[in-house]
């Protein structure tokens, strides 16, 4: 059972039962799991309450133990917790077709909440769109629970393609001006946690690309792989994640490729590695987490194809700090590239010489102070003239 969004409920929830000190994310963790518990018909269910974990300069591997904790403190009964942990890239979760299932879920989520940020900008009539959209979500949910094979999901992607292509749009999608939006990955993409900000950016003209969540998935392989965590791996073992790295990298690709047959994204897939190269030189790969997935996707996708960045976490989050202080100084440094021959090749370099459009937000749950709306309206300002600029020299 996936529990829905969390809303001001389960926020409340999490605070009465955490110190406030905590991360935005373990209130709102918590908060779900103690609402479905008040809210659950069969009070004698056997529950089991999935928690991954991670190592790192992150609270996020502590979840999990408070968790626990809670649950012994409060005296709950039949209620315990899964966890897998990042440091072998989740290999203990040995289930093949459970496996499977998560990992086709995972992408057609990030893809189509891709869909969903350039939706909200260039359709004609926003409302009416997202229904189709939601719609088609629901379809796609109903397939995945029967089967996670291609062969058995294609036919709805494609009809969900082909259906997302004909929602009359008002602008082509690759003029609109879109942001990436990465930091901490339960908040950029939990709606409570980051105030629904991609609604708030679509009013303003922009489309939103969040920071998937593939990307952690792979990058806890590249970990594994490169020797990055106290994990020796076997010939078994290295053979194992080459098959797995083989067949979720084929799934990606078709189903990337299917769904941009809607002509609302561009068929890219991820590219972890580059992202992890582009912030090598500014901070150690051995420093894991997701301070290194923000600075490199900041580094190797703004001003191209992203015209701004925004990095936003939990309150207090290391990681997102610690990120918000090396890009606060390298996007001031703007970015060079190669001249693509045509004769505005100037112009071009002197846009990419610029500072670059980046905030760093952090979220407590509670609407933003006006001190962020501050700094975001002048990062808009800025984003919207990069966008012009490069359209221009384009």
């Amino acid at each position: 059972t996936a529990l829905p969004d969390a809303d001001e409920e389960v926020l409340k929830l999490g605070r009465g039962n955490t110190t406030c000190k905590e991360c935005l994310p373990l209130q709102l963790t918590v908060g779900s799991l103690l609402k479905y518990l008040q809210e659950r018909k069969d009070k004698d269910e056997l529950l089991v309450y999935f928690m991954p974990t991670a190592g790192g300069p992150c609270r996020f591997g502590q979840y999990s133990q408070f968790m626990r904790a809670m649950i012994e403190r409060l005296d709950i009964k039949n209620v315990t917790l899964y966890s897998l942990d990042a440091e072998n890239s989740y290999a203990d979760l040995d289930a093949s077709n459970l496996t499977l299932k998560l990992w086709t879920g995972i992408v057609i989520a990030d893809v189509m909440e891709d869909i969903y940020g350039t939706l909200l900008c260039a359709a004609r009539d926003r409302d009416a769109a997202t229904a189709v959209y939601r719609e088609e979500c629901r379809k796609i949910v109903q397939v995945l629970e029967q089967s996670p094979e291609l062969k058995a999901i294609r036919p709805q992607l494609e009809n969900t393609a082909a259906r997302l292509k004909s929602i009359p749009l008002k602008k082509k999608p690759e003029e609109i001006p879109t942001i990436l939006l990465t930091g901490e990955i339960f908040v950029r993409h939990d709606d409570l946690s980051r105030q629904y900000l991609i609604e708030k950016l679509a009013d303003q003209g922009f489309a939103t690309k969040v920071a998937s969540v593939m990307e952690w998935i792979y990058y806890t392989d590249l970990c594994y792989k490169k020797g990055w965590v106290d994990i020796t791996l076997s010939a078994k073992d290295k053979a194992a994640l080459f098959l797995r790295s083989t067949w979720m990298k084929q799934y990606e690709r078709t189903i990337t490729k299917i769904l941009a047959g809607s002509q609302l994204i561009p068929e890219r897939t991820e590219a972890v590695p580059h992202i992890v190269d582009q912030a090598g030189p500014i901070i150690s790969p051995r420093l894991l987490g997701e301070a290194v997935l923000t600075v490199g996707a900041a580094l190797a996708e703004v001003p191209i194809p992203y015209c701004g960045a925004i990095a936003i976490g939990p309150f207090g989050c290391m990681p997102n700090r610690v990120s918000e202080a090396i890009l606060s100084r390298e996007m001031n440094r703007g970015k060079r590239i190669i001249n693509t021959g045509n004769d505005t090749g100037s112009e071009a370099e002197s846009v990419l010489n610029s500072p670059l459009p980046f905030l760093a937000i952090e979220s407590d749950g509670n609407p933003f102070p006006q001190v962020i709306q501050a700094k975001l309206e002048v990062f808009l300002m800025q984003a919207a003239r990069i966008h012009a600029r490069l359209q221009t020299v384009g």
